[in-house]
């Protein structure tokens, strides 16, 4: 008798295109996946659409089977934290009134950039590394924590050595947190505490990054109000863009800033928190200088999908 015939029986094989549901790496994928799409909506080099005729760069899982000659391309790609050059240690799980139980995993991210230039796999990987700076708070509402300051690798040619070395890739990397829920009980050591037992969950899937149906019809939203204020520094700032309705826009371009007689091209994202406000970064405008905000061919969209029409320049009132 062999080990052969010990060997269980696993079923008829399953592509790698089948839903991945469970597991917490699976469900960070997807969001990372939604998080680059987002992104790249609407870009003027890198235009991703949920329409294929409309799209030139395709987001995808590093897994999937889909077309390989597809460029330019991102591809997500979920491993152990033990591939990850560096260490995570920011989840304080314990106190001395409560016992705190979370249940977290320690994984890293790479996306791979691949294009038929270096320099558009160095632009595609750049952006991202951007990306993953501007979209840490609204990673943590989905239970992302802890991400680590992203490291990108110069591009490289993806097949070395063939007829076919012109092809880059520029490789985006960065450890992290995922937090699936956390539990707060009573110490039975320490009953003079009490407490009444807390649980929180985390949906990876609640509040996507994406928006939905593209509308051409042109929205009436408008902007109501733009307050700037003083940041974490006393040379650092950043301006709230409130509008009259939701947006379904993550990553926002087409805003341009003037603040004092200097004019720049801020980074701009939705508020996680207030799905109606833009946040402009402002670094170096000081208090009381003069901001006013421009908007004009850009990419934003309201909640139902529609093209918000260029506005501006809106005067900034300091807080």
């Amino acid at each position: 008798m062999t080990d052969s015939q010990f060997d269980p029986d696993l079923g008829p094989a399953q592509g790698t295109t089948a839903p991945l549901t469970d597991g917490l790496r699976a469900k960070a994928e997807r969001t990372f996946i939604e998080m680059v799409r987002a992104a790249f909506l609407g870009h003027e080099t890198f235009p991703y659409s949920e329409d294929p005729s409309e799209r030139r760069l395709g987001v995808r899982s590093a897994l999937s089977n889909e077309d390989q000659a597809s460029f330019p391309r991102i591809e997500v790609r979920i491993g152990p934290i033990s591939e990850y050059e560096g260490s995570i240690n920011n989840l304080n799980k314990w106190t001395k009134a409560v016992r705190r139980h979370v249940y977290a995993d320690q994984a890293q991210v790479m996306f791979i950039c691949t294009a038929e230039e270096a320099a558009e796999a160095n632009a595609l990987g750049d952006r991202v590394r951007r990306l993953i700076d501007l979209a840490r708070k609204d990673l943590g509402r989905r239970g992302i924590f802890g991400m680590m300051k992203p490291k990108m690798q110069a591009p490289q040619p993806a097949r070395q050595g063939t007829e076919q070395d012109d092809v880059y890739q520029a490789v985006v990397q960065s450890g992290f947190v995922i937090l699936e829920r956390q539990e707060r009980r009573q110490d039975e050591e320490n009953p003079q505490y009490g407490g009444v037992a807390d649980t929180s969950e985390y949906s990876l899937r609640a509040d996507s990054f994406e928006c939905g149906e593209v509308k051409e019809e042109p929205s009436p939203a408008a902007p109501e109000s733009f307050v700037v204020s003083e940041g974490r520094g006393s040379t650092a700032a950043e301006g709230l863009l409130t509008f009259s309705t939701d947006l379904c826009t993550y990553q926002v371009d087409g805003v341009t800033a003037r603040v004092g007689r200097d004019a720049r091209r801020p980074d701009v994202v939705r508020d996680p928190r207030n799905k109606d406000t833009l946040i402009v970064e402002l670094p170096g405008a000081e208090s009381g200088t003069p901001v006013r905000a421009r908007y004009e061919d850009g990419n934003l969209r309201d909640y139902k999908n529609r093209p918000i029409q260029d506005f501006g320049p809106i005067e900034a009132r300091w807080a």
